[in-house]
This record gives C-alpha cells, structure tokens and sequence, in this order.
C-alpha cells in the first residue's frame, strides 16, 4: 500500500517531467519566420535594386530584403508570412513586373526570363523609382 509520501512524491516527480517536456517542445518549436521569392523583370542596376529593397522594408513583418542582379530574384524574409499579392503590388508599383513568386527559390529560379536582353538594351528609368531623376531635373533646368 502506498503512503500519502509516496503518491506525493510520484505526482512532485511526473509534474516536473511533464514541465520540462512542455519546455524542450516550445524550445524546440520553429519560428514563424517566413520567405519568400519573386521573379522580377527590369531589375537591372543597384538602384532598381535598392527600390525595390526600400519599399519592401516598410511592409510590417519584413526583416530583410535581399536582390540578387544576376538572377533578377527577390528574396523577402519575414516574421510572418505575407501575401504574394502583397509583394507584387509593392514592386509593380515601383516600376518592375513580377513573373512569379514562391516559398521555393528554385521554382521561382527556373522561370524564363524572356525579356533579359531587351532589358539590358533598353534600360529607361521613367522616374517612377528615381534612378535617373537628378539627371532629367538638371536638363530641364538649362
């Protein structure tokens, strides 16, 4: 027969295990941490670049917004997730199309780009991100 020490002791003794199981678990437990990958056409210098960074990071949640020139993929890392709608309305509405955006790099990566060379040939800025706007504003001052 068990005392009333013992049936103490056994719940003090599962208690304890139990605690430190519930805490390995939520340490354990992944971060809501998102990213995400979009194509992008008519990133074709550090400026675009920088742009579309900018207008990315005011977006609540974002953490980091990387552009990689030669493959023309933006990379949007985030506390939580965002909508890809989201993220294209923010870089459309910089100047640029987005051709797709994924949670996996390499779908994103294996998407033609079609327009690659025109882009380089045809490299305008319109103002819309700024790039050349010192330039257009000291020609109309002459």
């Amino acid at each position: 027969m068990a005392t009333i020490n013992d049936s103490f002791l056994k719940f003090i003794t599962i208690s304890l295990i139990s605690l430190f199981l519930s805490v390995s678990v939520q340490a354990k437990a992944p971060s809501k941490s998102s990213v995400k990958y979009a194509k992008v056409h008519g990133v074709v210098c550090q400026f675009c670049a920088q742009g579309i960074k900018k207008n990315l990071k005011k977006v609540s949640g974002v953490k980091d917004v990387k552009v990689d020139m030669s493959t023309k993929i933006v990379e949007v890392q985030s506390e939580t997730p965002i909508k890809d709608e989201t993220i294209s309305k923010i870089i459309t509405d910089a100047g640029f199309k987005v051709v797709k955006i994924s949670t996996d790099e390499k779908i994103v990566s294996a998407s033609k780009s079609s327009e690659k060379e025109a882009e380089k040939k045809n490299h305008k800025h319109d103002g819309n991100h700024g790039h050349m706007m010192k330039e257009k504003n000291d020609k109309a001052k002459k």
